[in-house]
């Protein structure tokens, strides 16, 4: 791709229709952020997060993508 605009271009994309993506933003002070963790529970599972992440420096989080089970 040169300096130019590009024209006529179609770019196809394929998801897995059983999958979701799930992202937010923590507000929090930054000196706190290298500690904190998000993690996702099922409702009948408080005890056993299926899935964790750390905050590290940034306020953003993004899970892995998640299988959708229809609950």
């Amino acid at each position: 791709v040169g300096n130019n605009d590009v024209d006529d271009v179609n770019i196809i994309v394929f998801r897995q229709i059983n999958q979701f993506d799930l992202s937010g933003n923590v507000i929090t002070s930054s000196e706190y952020l290298s500690t904190l963790w998000v993690k996702l529970y099922k409702s009948e599972s408080l005890d056993n997060p299926i899935q964790t992440v750390s905050l590290g420096q940034s306020l953003f989080f993004h899970f892995p993508p998640l299988l959708r089970d229809g609950e």
